[in-house]
């Protein structure tokens, strides 16, 4: 009888540890501090280095890893968070610490750049970009998106439009906050794109505004950054529960204790945890 309850307890601790290291399903959104420390579920990168994504809520990993390319970059300190009420101020206050940014290299023409690989090609994306340094007014950082099958330009009004896959943001954002930012990015089969950093270099009227003035190669990376994973529409789950005929009774009745259509290892992990507790299953 000992032993049956032993081999019991134990099943159970394996089933919560695997779900605990179970990657999280669609729907994550991601935040990461270059050049910081993980504090949380932000997680910290380093240039050159290459993290998992973790999703903000739940803190489970996601299938999907972002590398820091050090382009002859450099660790800048000295960054904070835009004023209250602008755009990179709603979309990262309390979760981008902001203490540094990614700085500019010794040689014109260094840049930096995230590369999103394990993408699912069925969903779509949403990127978002901060960056502020100093009082600085001419140091421009031109941000392009790169490698996506599809993209949709949302960057901050007030930022300096290139193109549909490129803009330029001066240094200076204490009181503008301006973000660059792509919606419906889709990344193809291959399930990666890229974001692309580095210093104006065309000249005023071109990559930056007219009358504006660039210091040379100044010009800096990201202070922080996001990424959303956006539900596929057409997904028979999402489309049931649109529809209610799937509603949170029927997900607890087959044991699909988070609503998203599937009995998986998340599921068991929590099950276990009430029979433990209480001696039910949900």
């Amino acid at each position: 009888m000992m032993k049956n309850k032993m081999l019991s307890i134990m099943l159970v601790v394996s089933v919560v540890c695997l779900a605990m290291t179970a990657p999280a399903s669609a729907d994550f959104e991601a935040y990461l501090n270059p050049c910081n420390s993980t504090v949380g579920n932000v997680i910290g990168i380093e240039l050159a280095e290459t993290k998992t994504l973790v999703d903000y809520t739940s803190g489970l990993a996601t299938p999907v890893s972002v590398e820091l390319v050090d382009g002859a970059a450099n660790d800048t300190a000295g960054s904070n968070m835009p004023n209250a009420g602008t755009d990179a101020y709603i979309t990262f206050n309390g979760k981008i610490t902001g203490d540094d940014i990614v700085g500019y290299g010794s040689n014109t023409g260094w840049y930096c750049e995230l590369v999103f690989t394990g993408l699912v090609p069925s969903s779509t994306y949403e990127f978002v970009s901060l960056q502020n340094r100093g009082t600085y007014t001419d140091r421009w950082t031109v941000i392009s998106i790169v490698d996506a099958d599809a993209s949709t330009y949302a960057s901050t009004a007030t930022a300096f439009k290139i193109s549909e896959t490129s803009v330029s943001m001066v240094a200076s954002q204490a009181t503008t906050g301006e973000v660059a930012r792509w919606t419906g990015i889709k990344s193809g089969a291959n399930g990666t794109f890229t974001i692309h950093y580095t210093h104006s270099t065309a000249g005023a009227g071109i990559d930056r505004p007219t009358g504006s003035s660039q210091d040379g190669r100044k010009a800096y990376g990201p202070t922080g950054f996001m990424l959303v994973e956006v539900a596929d529409t057409s997904n028979p789950c999402d489309v049931a529960k649109a529809a209610a005929t799937y509603t949170e009774d029927d997900a607890l009745a087959i044991g699909d204790t988070n609503y998203d259509c599937e009995v998986d290892l998340v599921d068991l992990a929590a099950m276990a945890y009430n029979w433990l507790a209480d001696k039910t299953l949900i």
